[in-house]
């Protein structure tokens, strides 16, 4: 199962939050979250176009090797290939806008929320009635604001 939600962060940035359930892609998903190269690539390809051969000088790994991870996060919609500027190497290049994942386990399975954009996912809806925002003043204090309706605790919270 994969749910795609969207939406704005209250400020006017925009964020998405992709949920996957299926067990096979969830297995692939952490298994290319767990390897070097991969977490690597996702690293220098986050919110700028990046070639193979950045990757290749940051992980000393073969071009084969890179372009195998990158074919393999572009499949699971982690990285997507965009075109090159004239001037560049390459006619490909590879860019992330992935903000964040997330594993949830449940009733014997697990799921892998996975969030993209401008919105860190700490500023987006958790939930439909669970919400985070979080502030920065820029004084090295950061402000978490959590709205939880009450009728989802149980017990003291206290």
């Amino acid at each position: 199962m994969s749910d795609t939600p969207s939406g704005d962060a209250g400020d006017g940035r925009r964020f998405e939050r992709r949920q996957e359930s299926d067990p096979e892609t969830v297995s692939e998903i952490l298994s290319v979250l767990g390897d070097e190269v991969s977490r690597a690539a996702l690293a220098e390809a986050d919110g700028s176009p990046i070639g193979v051969g950045r990757v290749v000088d940051t992980t000393d790994v073969s071009r084969s090797t890179v372009y195998r991870r990158l074919d393999r996060l572009v499949s699971l919609g982690l990285v997507r290939e965009v075109s090159a500027p004239a001037a560049s190497h390459s006619r490909t290049q590879y860019v992330s806008d992935l903000r964040a994942a997330s594993v949830e386990f449940r009733d014997g399975g697990a799921t892998v929320v996975l969030w993209y954009g401008e919105a860190a996912p700490l500023d987006a809806p958790v939930d439909d009635d669970v919400n985070v925002r979080v502030e920065d003043d820029g004084d090295d204090t950061v402000e978490f604001t959590l709205q939880v309706p009450s009728d989802r605790f149980s017990g003291d919270t206290q």
